[in-house]
């Protein structure tokens, strides 16, 4: 079972410790706001108040022992770098801090590995998927590349991937799914002439530029 320590219990901190809770690992979850603790502490393995800028604190509670440490003070941009110093020298293996702005990212990068910036990310995926409304779903990933998905529609059924998305200007399917659950068919790297049926998802890889084009397409 993964341990994973979660620093900070504001509405990003706390929905991640309750989701890995839900999926099998094993967190604690710190905060040094007491209702934040208490709202959470039936959720998760264990639940802790304390300042995550306490070194001697983080090192007796074994923050540090843990196999992933994040820190989500995202707000406290001095707290949640003194916080990942403080982690990465008591030895912890990784630890991930959460980033609020490209600024800060530069900063924290210096300092730490793992820099995420989930509100920046999710306003870029926000950002493509309306100016595409064809994309069922699109994530974006550091670098020139993101992945996107389709979902073939009834009209569509029995085309070919070629005849309903032509050549998508560059963008390239990686993988068809087609039913849900444990009866779903997995077919990686579909051809063009691969037939589709209406709610098969098509899963792409390519440029922004790429993706957004395949998604306004009608």
């Amino acid at each position: 079972m993964r341990r994973i320590s979660v620093v900070g219990l504001g509405s990003f901190g706390m929905a991640l410790a309750r989701e890995l809770a839900r999926l099998g690992a094993q967190v604690t979850a710190v905060d040094d706001d007491l209702a934040h603790v208490e709202a959470v502490k039936d959720d998760v393995h264990a639940a802790v108040r304390m300042d995550g800028r306490d070194r001697e604190a983080l090192s007796e509670q074994g923050i540090h022992r843990a196999d992933v440490a994040v820190v989500c003070m995202g707000e406290d941009f001095e707290a949640a770098e003194i916080c990942a110093v403080h982690l990465q020298e008591l030895g912890c293996p990784k630890v991930v801090v959460r980033g609020t702005s490209e600024e800060r990212v530069e900063i924290l990068t210096a300092l730490v590995p793992h820099v995420i910036t989930p509100a920046i990310e999710a306003a870029r995926t926000l950002a493509v998927r309306l100016l595409a409304p064809g994309l069922d779903w699109y994530e974006s990933f550091p670098g020139e590349h993101d992945i996107a998905m389709t979902i073939v529609p009834e009209e569509h059924d029995g085309r070919t991937l070629a005849e309903v998305y032509g050549n998508a200007s560059g963008a390239h399917p990686v993988m068809l799914r087609r039913g849900e659950g444990h009866g779903c068919e997995l077919m990686t790297t579909p051809v063009t002439t691969t037939p589709l049926r209406a709610g098969d998802h098509v899963f792409w890889f390519g440029t922004e530029k790429q993706l957004r084009h395949l998604g306004g397409r009608s």
